[in-house]
């Protein structure tokens, strides 16, 4: 996501930055840590996100790992600690917005109700016989229904200066 960030900043000549375990609060350096912010160039912290993935338990390769998934913790200790640091990162005034990004390759949480703040969002799989993995998505502050879908609150669609990533 970093390289990919960077990549595009570079190539329209954005005044952008990208950081990955950037320091947000005071306290211990990764319980106050953001995984990725971008930094204007007044240095501040115009996104803090975090991410967490989950393979899919259908890799060949856990196959013979016993023990080894879940690799995320859905409660406190993981995910939905993810979703609330975001919105203490805003609401400390250390980040204009944040984002928590939860990959679930396999589904293997979809079933859960998503955590207060957040929405599952699933995709299709590319091809057929392909993975379909769930998304948990949260933002803070929270947008409305239409700013979520890429419209303004006038209802025009807003332009993107990263395009997709």
């Amino acid at each position: 996501m970093q390289t990919r960030l960077r990549a595009l900043i570079s190539e329209r000549s954005l005044p952008f930055q990208v950081f990955n375990d950037y320091p947000m609060l005071t306290g211990t350096r990764r319980a106050r840590s953001a995984d990725l912010v971008i930094r204007n160039a007044g240095k501040e912290a115009l996104v803090a996100a975090e991410f967490k993935y989950e393979p899919s338990h259908k890799r060949p390769e856990f196959a013979a790992l016993s023990g080894k998934l879940p690799v995320v913790f859905w409660g406190v200790d993981g995910v939905a600690k993810d979703v609330a640091r975001i919105r203490e990162f805003v609401e400390a005034g250390a980040a204009r917005v944040g984002f928590a990004v939860f990959v679930d390759e396999g589904r293997h949480f979809r079933h859960r109700p998503p955590h207060p703040g957040a929405a599952w969002r699933d995709w299709d799989a590319p091809q057929p016989g392909s993975l379909s993995p769930s998304v948990l998505w949260a933002s803070w502050p929270p947008k409305s229904d239409d700013e979520q879908h890429g419209l303004s609150r006038a209802g025009q669609r807003r332009p993107e200066s990263l395009g997709s990533c």
